[in-house]
């Protein structure tokens, strides 16, 4: 590994520990991932302090990131207090990312001259409305780097 922050002499030249999750050179898109959702970072991702620190300080000490996501892990059941709507929520914020896809595709295949305009509206409101409802149900988030030669590394998690 390049980066050399996941042996424990980087991680204590940082202040703070950082875990290998693992290596591989996986497409990084809004996914899930097992029990996690895996989101780019994006200028609407809003992190604690602690962890902007942290991915400052991974970024000074020279590890050129080819991705900079976000795990956020799913609930496993709702919680009992609104278990109908958290459920209902929990899966449609697991449905729209491909809801936005299929929108795409119809519209462009529908649309070709205002196609552009009617996809453009229609994807950000459906990633917008993911966005929200997964800031709803989504527990536990970590920040992960993921370097150029594949290694993901966990660099902060916190409790929301």
């Amino acid at each position: 590994m390049r980066s050399g922050l996941a042996r424990p002499a980087g991680a204590t030249a940082l202040g703070f520990p950082v875990r290998v999750l693992g290596q591989s050179l996986a497409p990084v898109l809004p996914q899930q991932v097992g029990d996690w959702w895996l989101e780019p970072l994006g200028p609407a991702t809003i992190l604690p302090a602690r962890a902007e620190q942290r991915l400052r300080a991974v970024l000074a000490a020279g590890v050129m990131p080819r991705a900079v996501v976000v795990f956020h892990e799913l609930p496993a059941a709702p919680p009992a207090r609104f278990p109908v709507a958290r459920r209902h929520a929990v899966a449609l914020a697991r449905a729209l990312p491909s809801m936005a896809a299929a929108v795409e595709r119809s519209a462009l295949r529908l649309l070709p001259v205002l196609g552009w305009l009617l996809i453009a509206a229609a994807r950000a409101l459906l990633l917008g409305l993911a966005a929200v409802l997964a800031a709803l149900v989504l527990v536990d988030p970590c920040l992960v780097v993921v370097t150029e030669d594949g290694w993901w590394l966990e660099v902060d998690r916190w409790v929301v």
